[in-house]
């Protein structure tokens, strides 16, 4: 699973699986049925290495017939879907969610009415910029304007050497989900603060190692709310809300901090999965894109994927009941799952599912062991003051990831088999943490060439263009850091 963020805007993520793990919604995985119980034991049986998840997640940019197509395409999905945004998110204004789509080669401009390649951006300094910073990371994407009005630029991506239909459709609705964040939310009191607090560990970043406890709550939430949603009768609906609600109240009690901490992301995300996967309920025709409860049990690891999913129920239900108000979250500041639930009697004699039970249990036991042998060297060095990082920039950086999670031993996010995208640096594949304003690369200091006052590299998965201007800090543990500047 590959999370894909964009930190020029106060860290609004989303998480990469949508379709055929593309994009960023967390809809119905369209690779097979394999059972659920032998998922966890796949992965509960996977040798892991630095490589095993990028391995299956080979991202590259399409072709320029690719690219083209994907235009006209997404061209006319624009023109079925701009008129009816207003009915899916009352007072969205439909012209912020134009686009530029790129390959690094070649970039069209696409909007409701037409598509154009892009041949000329000498008076185009931001799009130039946003190019620039794509121009070798497929997958990101960036704000952006071009003639003066608001798009969202994406460097179009597949997973093979085939662009399949579900790689398409992924990144339509990627860039629908993230031109939701730019344009639509930066102005809701709610998510102001975002996840602004992140390096701290009080944002979305789950803490090593993982608890099971609050995966198999959310997941026994997800579970009643599903059923709801599937329900044939109001009074067997009330039910399942109500055991919902049983679940909801014991995760809060038991649980605060992470009741705290998510708040935001449930709002944030919650709210762009369900207005992304309405647009793709609408193009395919298909109310039924939301995982089955015991495969979403395969995947709980942390409370912010969970986001995504809940928001996305809570509002479908909330619509059903004709009670759903877009002030509940731009200003109210509650989360999809609050307001669903705030006058539902909690059950009294709600069941725990013991498969779901089972299933989170081995998934966060194997994804613990994962993250052990993925980090534990980098921790071993840097609690000892023997790491050396190169130090870029977060808030003019776009990263991708299969997972990011609170390392308390050394008081750093580490970020997994990670790309960044920067103007002026490239990182593929690379364990990446956190620190303060920073994304720091581990690298060896014999691969460091310092000449005066620029700084170059010879190491794998790292391409500068040019020597870069450093500084030289130390950390807390008394670790070296490059900070590099253009």
């Amino acid at each position: 699973m590959k999370k894909i963020i964009n930190s020029g805007l106060a860290f609004l993520i989303c998480i990469g699986l949508c379709l055929s793990l593309f994009g960023c919604s967390t809809s119905k995985n369209e690779q097979g049925n394999t059972p659920v119980s032998e998922k966890a034991d796949e992965k509960s049986n996977k040798e892991t290495s630095d490589s095993d998840v990028m391995d299956s997640l080979t991202f590259k940019s399409v072709s320029d017939e690719e690219l083209k197509e994907a235009a006209a395409i997404y061209q006319g999905y624009l023109s079925k879907i701009l008129p009816v945004i207003p009915e899916i998110w009352p007072g969205i204004n439909p012209q912020y969610y134009s686009q530029v789509i790129t390959n690094g080669n070649k970039h069209y401009a696409v909007s409701a009415e037409r598509y154009e390649e892009i041949t000329d951006t000498q008076n185009e300094d931001e799009l130039q910029k946003a190019l620039l910073t794509l121009q070798n990371a497929p997958r990101l994407y960036k704000e952006s304007k071009y003639k003066g009005e608001p798009v969202t630029v994406m460097n179009l991506a597949k997973l093979s050497e085939h662009f399949s239909e579900a790689d398409r459709m992924g990144g339509f609705i990627t860039l629908m989900h993230e031109a939701f964040h730019f344009y639509t939310q930066p102005d809701w009191k709610s998510i102001v603060k975002s996840d602004a607090d992140e390096n701290a560990g009080n944002g979305r970043a789950s803490k090593y190692p993982l608890n099971e406890e609050p995966r198999v709550l959310r997941t026994m939430i997800y579970n009643s709310l599903y059923s709801a949603l599937h329900s044939e009768t109001e009074e067997d609906m009330n039910g399942h809300l109500s055991d919902a609600k049983f679940w909801y109240e014991k995760w809060k009690a038991e649980f605060p901090d992470e009741y705290g901490n998510i708040m935001e992301t449930d709002i944030a995300e919650g709210t762009a999965e369900y207005f992304s996967n309405e647009i793709r309920r609408i193009l395919e025709n298909n109310n039924e894109i939301n995982e089955a409860p015991e495969d979403r049990a395969a995947s709980a690891e942390s409370a912010d994927m969970e986001s995504y999913p809940l928001g996305d129920l809570a509002i479908q239900l909330l619509k059903k009941q004709n009670r759903f108000e877009v002030s509940t979250y731009e200003q109210a500041g509650k989360t999809p799952l609050e307001s669903l639930l705030e006058n539902t009697q909690a059950s009294t004699d709600a069941k725990e599912n013991d498969v779901i039970r089972s299933v989170v249990s081995k998934n966060i036991q194997a994804t613990n062991q994962q993250i052990s042998n993925y980090f534990g060297n980098y921790i071993d060095a840097d609690k000892n003051g023997k790491a050396t990082y190169l130090g870029v920039s977060a808030g003019s950086s776009g990263i991708a990831t299969s997972g990011f999670y609170y390392l308390t031993d050394i008081s750093k996010t580490g970020w997994q088999d990670s790309t960044i995208s920067h103007a002026d640096i490239q990182i593929e594949n690379c364990a990446v943490f956190e620190y303060k304003d920073m994304f720091l690369i581990p690298v060896s200091a014999d691969k460091i060439i310092l000449d005066g006052d620029t700084l170059s590299i010879n190491a794998d998965g790292i391409t500068m263009k040019n020597p870069m201007k450093y500084e030289k800090l130390q950390d807390e543990n008394g670790n070296i850091i490059y900070k590099l500047s253009p």
